[in-house]
């Protein structure tokens, strides 16, 4: 649309070796490829090591990652914004278009189970991840499921994020038929934890269909000793290798995971489910 205006901020350190002069020179001339096209497109390139405040500000942890907004003084939206890491050309294409796009995919959050809640605030509010969402131009709602029928036709992903009880057959299908028809799931699986009571299972209700895409959630929990004796809590686990995959291709630092279970790949089951750590 005409009326939106594009900013990008390019984080390229300017005294790196020689791969990282190259990285910045070829950003350097997509760029102005793309102003050449676009004038009114601004493009801004920032030294980390000079303007090390500013890197803390966006959250800066890797060289060549760039910050594309897209606001516009007539919609009355925020900004929305992309961030990519070590952008080439068709990268940043996707980028422009997506941030173009009138139509905002959606994003839709699972209620009714006792989830992690949009709203609330504290360690049991998904506020964060709803607000980054929103300013990569999605639109983050809640679903109840128990009300039956299909996902919305706008969804792009429906995530389900630690429920505590688990859902019927009639919700599973459903969710079921949304990832056959091309939607993507994140199931959040909390295991249960010791000193809960029976009532609490650690099911999601999705078990038999975890199944047949070639996985299993397993009835444990994972203990981290070096965490407990850095941190006194054992079950925060921390990650630091990954498989290469294009879900972990953009993970920069180290993942920590509260409350964390294994995963059991199901290697005779039709689908091809892939281990990333």
């Amino acid at each position: 649309p005409d009326d939106l205006d594009f900013s990008l901020q390019a984080y390229f350190v300017t005294l790196g070796d020689r791969m990282q002069e190259s990285q910045r020179q070829r950003f350097k001339s997509l760029s102005e490829a793309t102003r050449a096209l676009r004038p009114e497109f601004k493009v801004e390139f920032i030294a980390p090591e000079t303007q090390p405040a500013r890197a803390s500000r966006d959250q800066i942890s890797r060289n060549a990652t760039v910050i594309i907004t897209a606001s516009s003084s007539n919609s009355g939206e925020p900004p929305r914004s992309e961030r990519l890491s070590e952008p080439d050309e068709s990268a940043l294409v996707a980028a422009l278009l997506r941030l173009s796009s009138a139509e905002r995919a959606a994003v839709y959050v699972v209620s009714g189970h006792g989830e992690l809640s949009l709203t609330e605030t504290g360690p049991q509010s998904l506020a964060v991840l709803a607000g980054r969402l929103t300013e990569l131009g999605f639109s983050v709602q809640e679903l109840d499921t128990l009300r039956g029928g299909d996902i919305p036709k706008d969804a792009r992903v429906v995530i389900l994020a630690g429920p505590m009880i688990p859902l019927s057959e009639g919700e599973a299908a459903m969710l079921r038929r949304f990832v056959e028809a091309g939607g993507a799931l994140l199931i959040c699986a909390e295991p249960k934890l010791p000193g809960e009571g029976p009532e609490r299972t650690g099911l999601t209700g999705l078990e038999s269909i975890l199944a047949d895409w070639g996985m299993e959630a397993l009835d444990n929990l994972i203990l981290d000793e070096v965490m407990r004796r850095a941190l006194g809590d054992a079950t925060f686990p921390i990650s630091e290798r990954f498989a290469l995959h294009e879900i972990t291709g953009n993970l920069q630092l180290p993942l920590v995971l509260g409350t964390a279970r294994s995963l059991r790949v199901l290697k005779e089951q039709g689908q091809q489910a892939t281990q990333v750590e």
